[in-house]
């Protein structure tokens, strides 16, 4: 029985209870969370230390010195990027929502919820300027100034690093649009005396103070702490400090920074000695002007028209524990898509940009596609698609330092393929920066190209210290080489001398794997009904039909060997419906073609019925299929309905779901 590593489930845990934070729903909490793990593994843009900016992105003192250059993105570890991937894979369940088509309506609690997250996932993958204006402009109502003296102190008087007011009024005015594009037209954007832009806000209470707190604490990157120690200098803080000593240093410090802006005990501790150093500021300086005191009371979150009323639909800080079979179906997932991307030929490549496709193209015709997208994208996703849907090939996430002045290269390889994303900045006739030129790039590998691979990864393993690995790669090779010699001197040379008969031409790999499939398949048969009602006594009891609603595929029930669901219905209706999520591949990652569902009631079967797979996956491994049952059943029950597969090998049992008539 296949399940999930130890670091499979640290990681399924960690982003399972961060999802459920957002959307208190278990199964859309779960969908999130698979995604978000799998798609870990497809993110590019890694920022390795030779990806540095270029000339435009040189830190700029407020009276124009320039010196150091600087990155403006921020290195993320495995479970940071985790992190930021479960907000990405939310968006999508949370628009869904929003249109009343997902499984709840969103009350104004969620919303809230929602702003803060959106902030959070637009600004940590950047850098801590850009938190800084989520937290102090946007919650916090800090004006320019106040905004600029808080990032000063923040980065210790970095002169790379700081900005001038009128500077952070044009970002704040970005950002500002940004909320407005994403939570149009729920939120309303007004113009105060000073031609500054709001948006309008509802009544801060206490309620609302706590709720955005707890938020910040499970938003805030993981791996992280505070650097602010009891009786500090608000001028003298090591942690925030970037020396300039190390390249790796200023990862470390930047998520210092972002830690001390966003964890409200730590923004807390660093705002009170923040007032109390304007307070020490000359009367003449205009510094000293800065109001930091209650913060709490200057927290602000937008009004959300037509936000359903109740303020939480369960405890989204209390996740509800996984079970075993859980874990087994995340392993089962991964392995799937795994299996699929080792043998996916896509009759079709698809570029999406923010989640909206961008761009289409058949590899088989031409194997690059170019489209103009806008300087303020925020993530790339390269998805293949063939008969049975699609599949995540490629994640970009879009940072300032990628392409400014120079062009940007990445790839990402599969077992058969190469996808490779460019990215090369446009301008206009003054010099102006304009957009970017994105490229997308297949290439169908063979197994020469793979080989290559294989080196190529195991001398970047020797640079990070593994200098063992390349003898033991070339005895293993030189083993299998001999092997190989060996078995072809030994085993074919002999059966061709021998003129062996048909039977042993067969390949031995193949025969195996036929024969084991064929074992699985006798071992687990349907039981023997004892008798069968004619075709017009089936059609009386139930129907199965393919649903194409991807609400019922999130609520439907999951078929599965590991699991066994126990219902009570009320078969007195004239319909009794049940959802079911019956899985695309088997354990193997081989794709199920058809699928038989049999009625057994006190060992008889009173229902049988076959369908072929649909052409697409509302969920990307599963598909939905109504059961209509009629009252035509005799006696209350219990009822046992089996679920099989055949995968091409021969007819294996999925699953079955056991469900008596309520008296």
């Amino acid at each position: 029985m296949n399940t999930a590593s130890s670091k499979e489930r640290r990681f399924f845990d960690l982003a399972f209870k961060l999802a459920f934070c957002i959307h208190v729903n278990k199964e859309v909490a779960f969908f999130v969370a698979e995604d978000a793990l799998d798609g870990l593994a497809l993110t590019l843009g890694k920022q390795e230390k030779n990806r540095r900016p270029a000339e435009q992105l040189r830190g700029f003192l407020k009276w124009g010195e320039r010196n150091r250059p600087i990155r403006k993105t921020v290195r993320l570890n495995e479970p940071q990027m985790l992190q930021w991937l479960v907000y990405k894979e939310s968006e999508i369940w949370e628009r869904q929502t929003e249109r009343g088509e997902g499984l709840y309506l969103p009350t104004g609690e969620d919303l809230i919820v929602r702003y803060i997250k959106h902030l959070v996932y637009n600004t940590v993958r950047r850098d801590a300027f850009y938190v800084t204006l989520a937290v102090g402009p946007l919650l916090h109502q800090f004006d320019r100034r106040e905004t600029r003296v808080f990032y000063d102190i923040l980065t210790q008087s970095d002169s790379a690093r700081m900005k001038d007011m009128n500077y952070i009024g044009k970002q704040r005015l970005e950002m500002l649009e940004m909320v407005a594009r994403r939570f149009e037209p729920m939120i309303q954007m007004i113009t105060i005396p000073g031609d500054e832009k709001h948006l309008v806000m509802q009544p801060t209470t206490p309620e609302l103070v706590e709720l955005v707190n707890e938020l910040r604490r499970r938003f805030t990157p993981w791996e992280t702490t505070c650097v602010i120690e009891p009786g500090f200098d608000i001028t003298d803080i090591p942690g925030l400090y970037f020396s300039e000593t190390s390249s790796d240093d200023e990862d470390l410090i930047a998520m210092n920074r972002i830690h001390t802006v966003l964890e409200p005990e730590c923004f807390g501790r660093f705002t009170h000695g923040l007032s109390k150093y304007v307070q020490t500021l000359p009367s003449g300086d205009q510094d000293k002007s800065c109001n930091y005191d209650s913060l709490e009371e200057r927290l602000k979150i937008p009004k959300f028209a037509n936000s359903p009323e109740g303020s939480s639909r369960g405890d989204r800080f209390q996740a509800p524990p996984l079970a075993e079979e859980d874990y087994i179906r995340l392993s089962r997932l991964l392995e799937a898509r795994s299996h699929r991307r080792k043998t996916f030929t896509p009759n079709k490549l698809l570029v999406y940009v923010d989640d909206l496709l961008a761009g289409s193209f058949d590899p088989a015709k031409t194997s690059q596609a170019r489209r103009l997208i806008a300087l303020d994208a925020g993530v790339i996703v390269v998805k293949g698609q063939d008969s049975v849907g699609e599949v995540t090939l490629a994640i970009l996430p879009l940072t300032d330092d990628q392409f400014p002045g120079k062009a940007f290269r990445d790839s990402i390889s599969h077992s058969g393929c190469m996808i490779t994303i460019d990215l090369a900045p446009v301008h206009d006739s003054d010099g102006a920066l304009t957009g970017l030129q994105l490229e997308v790039s297949y290439e169908q590998l063979g197994w020469r190209s793979r080989l290559i691979q294989r080196w190529l990864g195991l001398l970047s393993s020797q640079k990070a210290g593994h200098s063992w690995l390349i003898p033991a790669a070339v005895v293993a090779v030189l083993i299998i080489l001999a092997g190989t010699l060996i078995w072809w001197r030994v085993v074919l040379r002999p059966a061709a001398r021998k003129g062996g008969s048909p039977e042993l031409t067969i390949q031995p790999q193949r025969r195996e794997k036929v024969e084991e499939n064929r074992a699985v398949a006798l071992s687990t048969p349907s039981p023997p009904p004892k008798t069968s009602p004619s075709r017009e006594a089936d059609s009386m009891v139930a129907s199965a039909s393919w649903s194409t609603k991807r609400e019922e595929a999130v609520g439907a029930i999951p078929i599965e060997s590991t699991r066994g669901e126990k219902l009570v219905l009320d078969l007195s209706a004239a319909q009794t419906k049940i959802a079911l999520n019956l899985p695309v591949f088997d354990e193997q990652g081989r794709q199920y073609y058809s699928y038989r569902l049999t009625l057994v009631g006190s060992e008889t079967r009173l229902w049988q019925q076959t369908r072929q797979a649909p052409r697409t996956s509302l969920t990307g491994y599963s598909h939905s299929l109504d059961l209509l049952l009629t009252r035509r059943l005799p006696g209350p029950g219990p009822y046992d309905l089996q679920v099989e597969g055949n995968n091409k090998s021969g007819w294996l049992r999925i699953g079955h779901v056991m469900f008596s008539s309520r008296e």
